[in-house]
């Protein structure tokens, strides 16, 4: 056991400035499977059974990091990919899909991806389909012509989602009871010539958390945190029974399931009522750093009669638990509402046992408090905003900015 006891003197301040440009690792290396890409806190709504324009029938969510993209189909039966500012609708522009050959009638859950690797053009993929069992990926640039680029078949009948890994890699299923993605390779190198090349690679089988084969029904969404150590996955559909609906986390490594959401229970709650025909459906989402907005956006669209009544909701996610000091009235460790010590954020924490890389965010301000660090989860520390001091007879500074502290299982800080 590693332990820190501070003592308020300037040769500790200093050492700790050091740390602005560093993460300090104690007592274990970082986690496998990108373990503070793990955004289980949820915060908020927003939009919020809105009505922004492409609410009738809203599939899935994507981003370029400047830009968000929805894909939809009207009350008309056209599919659209939609390119815009912000999700209430601000700057955007849309195209219709029927300029792609072929009757593909169905649209699903998009994905971008910047080739080359963050320099280069970004390009988005659409998975279409029809009633045949027919299906593609049609691809466009990112850019506000969505310039169509081309397409290619898959061999999945109707998938509804499509995910591309961090080094090019694509991902989807069949909309049914699957046990298993399938994996494409895309050449990437020949989308500048107009040339959309996808060949079938292999599958790669869905196991729980403890290595047993696992089944998942109508997958709706999913995408890649930032590594490619996690995959998110979201299910649902109307009329059917909950066996297994919501969002589903996996580690890449392992193909283990790491974190399943609750349908109304805290941190990670992703809440619908798929009971009716006119009731809530889980659809696509999207992986974007958006700061105190959060990281994972995961669309719910609220089905009315007709078409244009449907409202949307894009529900967001952090890994971030946030702590304030000086802050008084609700609190659920969100930006708006943090928690008033550290030690409320450590408990909101540690009372969700699948949550092993979890954020610390502090608001400027002193926090005379006794804690214990990273007994048996990983947590990280950071100020946000100022720099912070925390412990009673000794005082530790967290710097601001890059400075972050990293505290691994088996590896505990006490201050004091």
């Amino acid at each position: 056991m590693v332990r820190l006891r501070p003592r308020p003197n300037r040769a500790i301040l200093m050492a700790v400035a050091v740390c602005a440009a560093l993460v300090v690792w104690l007592a274990a290396p970082p986690l496998a499977g990108a373990g503070f890409e793990q955004y289980f806190h949820f915060i908020g709504n927003d939009p919020d059974e809105a009505d922004p324009g492409y609410n009738e029938d809203a599939q899935g969510l994507a981003n370029d990091g400047d830009r968000w993209y929805v894909t939809q189909k009207d009350s008309d039966g056209e599919c659209w990919v939609w390119r815009m500012l912000t999700l209430h609708g601000g700057g955007a522009v849309k195209k219709a899909m029927s300029t792609i050959p072929g009757l593909y009638n169905s649209i699903g859950d998009p994905c971008c991806y910047n080739y080359p690797p963050a320099s280069g053009t970004w390009y988005l993929l659409v998975p279409m389909w029809n009633g045949s069992g027919q299906s593609l990926v049609a691809v466009f640039r990112g850019n506000d012509a969505l310039d169509y680029v081309g397409s290619a078949a898959l061999i999945d009948p109707h998938p509804q989602w499509i995910a591309v890994d961090p080094s090019g890699m694509v991902y989807t299923a069949d909309f049914g009871d699957v046990s298993a993605l399938t994996i494409y390779a895309l050449d990437w190198s020949q989308l500048v010539y107009g040339n959309v090349a996808v060949t079938y690679q292999s599958s790669v089988a869905l196991r729980d958390a403890t290595g047993l084969p696992l089944s998942l029904s109508r997958i709706q969404g999913g995408e890649f945190s930032p590594s490619g150590g996690l995959l998110y996955l979201n299910c649902g559909m109307l009329q059917e029974p909950d066996g297994g609906f919501g969002l589903h986390v996996f580690e890449t490594a392992s193909w283990r399931r790491i974190a399943r959401s609750s349908n109304g229970g805290e941190p990670f709650n992703y809440q619908f009522n798929n009971g009716g025909i006119f009731d809530e459906e889980p659809k696509g989402l999207t992986v974007w750093d958006r700061s105190v907005q959060g990281q994972l956006h995961v669309l719910l669209l609220d089905n009315d009669y007709p078409y244009s009544e449907n409202d949307i909701y894009v529900k967001h996610y952090t890994s971030i638990i946030y702590a304030d000091v000086n802050h008084s009235g609700t609190e659920d460790g969100t930006f708006e509402n943090p928690f008033n010590t550290i030690q409320e954020a450590l408990d909101f924490y540690g009372d969700c046992d699948f949550w092993t890389g979890a954020k610390i965010g502090l608001k400027a301000g002193a926090y005379p408090e006794a804690l214990t660090f990273g007994t048996d989860k990983p947590v990280q520390v950071r100020a946000k905003g100022s720099p912070c001091t925390v412990g009673i007879t000794g005082r530790f500074r967290f710097p601001v900015g890059a400075a972050a502290i990293s505290i691994y299982s088996g590896g505990a800080v006490k201050l004091h």
